[in-house]
């Protein structure tokens, strides 16, 4: 029986498959592949929701939290709540060596699997770096989410670890001599992925009628946006502006931090008709301009053509936590080329308005200036199938 080619995630919202799906989907042309989700329920639906592609797909399997704990006959007498869930598998996790995660492994030809910084040895998070090393398959990591540079303070030691850029690769080479950095290009902006969801339904009918404004909330409970408590207001302000210009808005929260932004946005008179619920993948090819803070979600939309804004107002940098960092990852320096706001790292890729009218202020020949700026630095053209190739003639060699 021939080896799988595993996927892992431990994001509850199954964020690294973002950058691996185009992967996924290629491989699953020819082989067996398996997606280990980690942090997520089966009922809970979130990757069927999110990832369409991969419904009905016969060479893909796809296991979840409850698998590597619970045996098959007693899943059918657990409550669908993921709170149930969490403190049942809490309790068996306990005596568990967690021996199906090293079967996964064990049964795999390669792994896929995030830079995640795991540290603690005594979670099964942990546990999927373990036994992927100590497997006979080639181990690649990938990083969570695509960006200009290197932005974490640590790197575990993958066989392989595919870089978003050139400028990362150089920087990873010269501080990890262990791990094989390579850099192929990001298979997510490839045009060849991205035209899977030309056909997709959530907008197409409004499309027809309406030009389409899409707003990608941020995550409001991360330290970043914690104190900026004017967001809602200044995102309604947006709103209004683009309606009288002619535009169809939609809200797309983000999934850290919807219910409690849902109901901020209902205080201030943002109801239910704005949000919209599909993935990013499936929203972006039906609007026509997106708007967002400092997120990398823009980036799908540049991918796309989409002519996209980084809205950074006014009451937003006053409150920006200059000196703060997380796991040593200072928040100005990810997200600016320097201290005193003049050069955010998307302004290469996207345009960084301060108020509303600024939108309106930008020509055809700067959006294309930033989307061939976006090509040159993330080269997704046929990224996907270079790097399969490249392991494809790899693992041939090794074997």
């Amino acid at each position: 029986m021939s080896k799988y080619v595993t996927f892992f995630s431990i994001n509850a919202h199954a964020v690294e498959l973002d950058s691996l799906m185009p992967l996924i989907i290629e491989y699953s042309k020819k082989k067996k592949i398996q997606i280990i989700c980690l942090n997520i329920f089966k009922f809970e639906k979130v990757i069927q929701n999110k990832f369409p592609l991969l419904n009905n797909n016969e060479n893909i399997i796809i296991k979840y939290r409850e698998d590597l704990y619970v045996h098959n006959l007693f899943k059918k007498l657990l409550i669908p709540n993921r709170i149930f869930y969490k403190v049942i598998i809490k309790i068996i996790s306990k005596f568990s060596e967690f021996s199906k995660i090293k079967m996964y492994c064990d049964n795999s030809s390669l792994i896929y699997s995030c830079n995640h910084l795991v540290t603690d040895v005594n979670n099964d998070f942990n546990f999927i770096y373990k036994y992927s090393k100590q497997s006979k398959a080639a181990f690649v990591g990938v990083p969570l989410v695509p960006w200009p540079v290197w932005y974490q303070n640590y790197l575990f030691e993958f066989d392989y670890f595919l870089c978003n850029t050139k400028s990362e690769q150089t920087l990873l080479v010269k501080s990890n001599k262990n791990v094989n950095s390579l850099s192929f290009g990001c298979p997510q902006f490839e045009k060849k992925y991205l035209d899977l969801y030309k056909n997709s339904l959530p907008l197409q009918k409004l499309k027809q009628t309406e030009k389409i404004a899409l707003i990608i909330m941020v995550n409001t409970n991360n330290p970043l946006y914690i104190n900026y408590k004017n967001i809602y207001n200044d995102v309604r302000g947006l709103i209004k502006f683009l309606e009288k210009s002619g535009y169809k808005c939609i809200i797309k929260l983000h999934p850290n931090s919807q219910n409690p932004d849902y109901l901020k946005f209902k205080e201030i008179g943002i109801f239910r008709d704005y949000f919209i619920y599909n993935s990013l993948e499936s929203i972006i090819p039906n609007i026509d301009i997106s708007i967002s803070y400092l997120s990398t979600s823009l980036l799908k939309c540049v991918a796309n053509e989409i002519p996209s804004f980084s809205y950074l107002p006014k009451s937003f940098l006053e409150t920006f936590p200059k000196d703060e960092d997380v796991n040593g990852i200072s928040f100005l320096n990810f997200y600016f080329k320097s201290n005193n706001f003049k050069k955010p790292r998307l302004d290469d890729f996207c345009h960084i308005i301060n108020k509303p009218d600024d939108l309106m202020l930008v020509s055809q020949n700067d959006r294309e200036l930033k989307y061939n700026n976006f090509l040159s630095i993330f080269r997704p053209a046929d990224s996907t199938q270079n790097i399969i190739n490249y392991f494809n003639s790899s693992l041939k060699y090794e074997n």
